[in-house]
């Protein structure tokens, strides 16, 4: 199993459970978050034992709050707006994969 920083996960009959585990920010999406969600549903879509996939939030206040707006702003400054352009399209592909996953 994979060793990651902001998901957790367990399998159990056939069900996996994905937490995004960030709850001192309201499980807020950054770049790794996103990344590591991501990688885990594409693995487990492929993985025949496992026949259903629940996406989950860590903490007792939010699901998620949603993009990570201090990485949004902190890129802002840090990288010209192509740079941000070019690493928000990359984000792209993920939105789509995750949500018509099978």
């Amino acid at each position: 199993m994979a060793d990651y920083q902001h998901i957790l996960l367990e399998i159990e009959d056939g069900v996996a459970v994905i937490t995004m585990n960030r709850p001192e920010v309201l499980n807020a999406m950054n770049r790794k978050l996103c990344d590591e969600l991501h990688e885990t549903v594409l693995r487990l879509a492929g993985d025949d034992d496992v026949g259903c996939i629940v996406i989950t939030g860590a903490g007792e206040k939010a699901f998620s709050a949603g993009g990570d707006i201090h990485e949004q702003r902190s890129d802002d400054a840090r990288y010209g707006r192509e740079e941000v352009d070019r690493m928000n399209a990359a984000r792209g592909p993920w939105n789509y994969e995750i949500s018509a996953c099978a």
